[in-house]
């Protein structure tokens, strides 16, 4: 699974190399369908982890927004469409933002994701 969620992360993040500027971001932590909570939980982690390597991003600290939303009681399970992605974002203050699901079909794992750019939604 090592080498499935490395490549997964190179292909998610690949779009994002080119940035010009030194952008915010916050990763939420990915819906499970059909995979357990820590494999979700650790696809997430590759993702926040391959966007600090890259060197581009300012990453926002999972346990500091898990402070921040908890305090402003914010329900961060469930949260992967635009809207929730930009109410989540203005809490953060982050200018990015990726929201998504992880599913298994049969051996194949899938991400699903939202990205919002801040631009005039976040």
């Amino acid at each position: 699974m090592g080498k499935l969620c490395s490549l997964i992360v190179i292909l998610f993040i690949s779009n994002f190399i080119y940035s010009a500027e030194r952008n915010t971001i916050a990763v939420a932590e990915f819906e499970g369908k059909g995979v357990s909570s820590s494999e979700s939980s650790a696809i997430t982690d590759f993702i926040r982890n391959g966007f600090v390597k890259l060197k581009k991003y300012i990453v926002a600290n999972r346990t500091n927004m898990d402070k921040i939303l908890s305090e402003q009681k914010f329900q961060l399970s469930g949260c992967t469409d635009e809207e929730c992605a930009v109410q989540m974002g203005k809490l953060l203050n982050v200018t990015l933002i990726v929201v998504g699901t992880v599913s298994k079909l049969g051996n194949t794992v899938v991400l699903n994701k939202e990205i919002n750019d801040g631009k005039d939604k976040i």
